[in-house]
């Protein structure tokens, strides 16, 4: 669904910038609107709202960052409804993605990008829901580029066999660590994989050093936690979960771990 630029607030342009306040006062310069969400829904017992991320940097040291806005918005058929009847269904929300980030940031995650700063507030008179939650989010642009996207990672495959080795030995490293942080990116695919090709590894933060901190170890990034939830992680994770990530090829065609997997893998394409 197309998201119509009436819903987000003024102040969002290219070059704009935005303060927010929390965990402490910091400006933030937007650079380029990326892609918009819709969550509208006709059912009112639910929050219906959107989002717009951009890419932005810190005014003040120029930290490259990603910046999500998240609007409370009419639910389906309340478009054009006064004033006073959209007043009426303000809510209170904390986006998904905001507690994810405070989670693993206060946990000290060191395989996914860190909160750097959030606002929490409510939409003016002029907002399309008045009163309705407003919240902004601000996280580190960890350093590299997606191996790929929802189905294949065509970053990897067009890597030499030592380079994906590599990929692989931090894979099998890092993401039982990731899944057992309690948040992991939902439907997690390729495109949540992160590979710093200039430096040849794949890197984490490790926050108990200090934000941008960048240890010389080959661990990995999974990002993308728009719609995160936290849960308990049961099972293992380790090489039968490569075809998921498009890490591996096995021979059978519809590849499922709990059913194909017998730790055999000398018949996977690597």
């Amino acid at each position: 669904m197309e998201v119509p630029p009436s819903w987000f607030p003024s102040g969002l342009d290219e070059g704009e910038k935005v303060t927010l306040n929390k965990p402490t006062r910091s400006e933030w310069i937007i650079d380029k609107m990326v892609n918009t969400h819709s969550y509208q829904c006709e059912l009112q017992s639910a929050d219906s709202y959107a989002s717009v991320l951009f890419t932005c940097h810190n005014a003040a040291d120029g930290q490259e960052a990603f910046m999500r806005v998240y609007v409370q918005v009419p639910h389906t058929g309340y478009e054009h409804a006064d004033q006073a009847t959209r007043a009426r269904k303000a809510t209170d929300f904390t986006p998904h993605e905001l507690k994810a980030y405070e989670f693993l940031t206060k946990k000290g995650s060191q395989n996914t990008p860190q909160l750097l700063a959030y606002k929490r507030g409510s939409q003016d008179r002029s907002g399309v829901v008045p009163k309705g939650h407003i919240t902004w989010i601000v996280w580190e642009k960890v350093p590299g580029k997606r191996l790929g996207d929802y189905k294949s990672a065509f970053v990897y495959w067009d890597m030499d066999s030592e380079q994906r080795k590599c990929v692989r030995e931090a894979f099998l490293r890092e993401f039982p660590a990731a899944k057992k942080m309690g948040y992991f990116p939902n439907a997690a695919r390729p495109r949540n994989l992160v590979w710093d090709e200039e430096a040849g590894a794949l890197y984490a933060t490790h926050h108990a050093y200090g934000p941008g901190t960048r240890l010389m170890y080959p661990y990995g990034y999974f990002v993308g936690f728009r719609d995160a939830m936290p849960f308990k992680a049961k099972g293992t994770f380790g090489e039968e979960w490569f075809p998921r990530f498009d890490l591996a090829k096995p021979p059978q065609r519809h590849y499922r771990s709990n059913r194909d997997y017998n730790g055999d893998i000398s018949d996977w394409q690597l």
